[in-house]
């Protein structure tokens, strides 16, 4: 067994965002957290030892991007999507979401509209507002808790709004969804015929459902080749969001010159001095471990699904393609969100994101994290289950 869970949490007391900050936010530490988006596993043993061995050579100087860095992407990419990637086009980059910013800076201008599906990411989101560009959110439609993009409401809306560029969240965050080939063929038609350049954000694409296909903006690269800029980062597949690791993948030279130079600006240069070692380990030697997470979610999947079902079927779970998250509708009782977190946080002492956290069209919704232990998954669940009553009480009763 590579994959190492605990049926104790033992992530309180370590300034930990998804216990820690939420236990300061709601005021206790008897709520079992679910959402954050990043897992309770301990990281790879590969990756670990990558690490210990950085610290034990003892000298934490600035660092270069070497050339293992880029031999493990292009190996990583070729495995997992079947595309060869020249090591030109890897770009280092802290965070996808600075990545994000640093592109909407120097490919559009202030005031440009930049369009993303919604319910959507809300990190890419404010990248948009902050930098001082118009967001446009196309509502995606929801059909066989499933959703899909609207291409006439998101054509309308480049042709209308002038958009400039369009993020895209694949697989799509919250929902879960991954975007078929003939969807992305039909994104990059759009995006050539409307002049826009396409972000895709790819950081959860390596968490997939068994039995599901995944398709990348990469493997439709003949139809995007100078538009496009591909994101991605081992942080979530292998639990490693703090170590600060993403890149990008730029085919074409004029936008990767414009995007190095919004780095050089921004300061950003050298990276962390474990991101070499950890990236060999990570795209080298943890494929097991890989494989044991992804059953192991789908074995979470599968006992969410069949408890709400069974106990609570007024929440209905969405179809996951890859993640590990679900988006879990609760329209079926007439209560607000406000007052289904109030359930939640006080009765059945579990926290999640609501769906509004990922704009207006997320209403209606949770966002339930799956990267934790059976154990705790399932506390949370016997937790819903002997208050479930209530909430349907409070329906009956229409406690908004």
């Amino acid at each position: 067994m590579n994959l190492e869970t605990s049926e104790i949490n033992f992530r309180r007391n370590t300034n930990c965002a998804k216990w820690d900050e939420m236990d300061e936010k709601y005021n206790s530490k008897d709520i079992v957290h679910l959402g954050v988006a990043d897992m309770d596993f301990i990281a790879p043993k590969p990756i670990r030892d990558a690490i210990n061995r950085v610290v034990e050579h003892g000298v934490f100087g600035y660092t270069n991007i070497g050339n293992e860095f880029h031999k493990s992407v292009k190996k990583w990419i070729y495995k997992q999507i079947g595309v060869y990637i020249p090591t030109d086009w890897i770009v280092f980059c802290p965070r996808i979401t600075i990545a994000c910013s640093l592109a909407i800076r120097c490919l559009t201008k202030k005031n440009n509209s930049v369009v993303m599906n919604s319910p959507y990411y809300m990190p890419l989101y404010n990248a948009i507002i902050l930098n001082g560009r118009t967001a446009l959110t196309n509502a995606l439609i929801v059909k066989d808790y499933s959703v899909e993009i609207d291409f006439d409401s998101l054509e309308n809306m480049i042709v209308n709004q002038k958009a400039k560029m369009l993020i895209l969240c694949n697989p799509h965050n919250p929902c879960g969804r991954s975007f078929k080939k003939d969807e992305l063929i039909k994104l990059s038609d759009l995006c050539n015929k409307y002049d826009l350049y396409i972000f895709s954000d790819e950081i959860h694409s390596d968490i997939r459902s068994k039995n599901k296909e995944y398709c990348s903006i990469l493997n439709v690269l003949e139809l995007c080749k100078d538009r496009v800029i591909y994101a991605n980062s081992p942080a979530k597949a292998f639990n490693i969001p703090g170590l600060m690791l993403s890149y990008m993948i730029i085919p074409s030279t004029d936008i990767r010159k414009k995007l190095l130079n919004e780095m050089k600006n921004a300061g950003i240069s050298n990276p962390n001095v474990f991101v070499n070692a950890v990236t060999k380990a990570a795209y080298s030697d943890c494929d097991d471990w890989l494989n044991e997470l992804n059953l192991y979610i789908d074995k979470n999947d599968e006992l969410v699904r069949n408890y709400f079902a069974k106990y609570m079927p007024k929440f209905k779970v969405y179809t996951r393609d890859a993640s590990f998250l679900l988006w879990i509708a609760y329209n079926d009782f007439g209560l607000s969100e406000e007052a289904i977190n109030k359930w939640f946080i006080d009765d059945a002492k579990v926290s999640v994101y609501m769906g509004s956290v990922f704009g207006e069209d997320g209403r209606g919704f949770i966002r339930w994290n799956l990267g934790s232990s059976t154990y705790i998954q399932k506390e949370a669940l016997d937790r819903m289950k002997n208050v479930y009553e209530k909430l349907k009480e409070k329906d009956k009763n229409n406690e908004t």
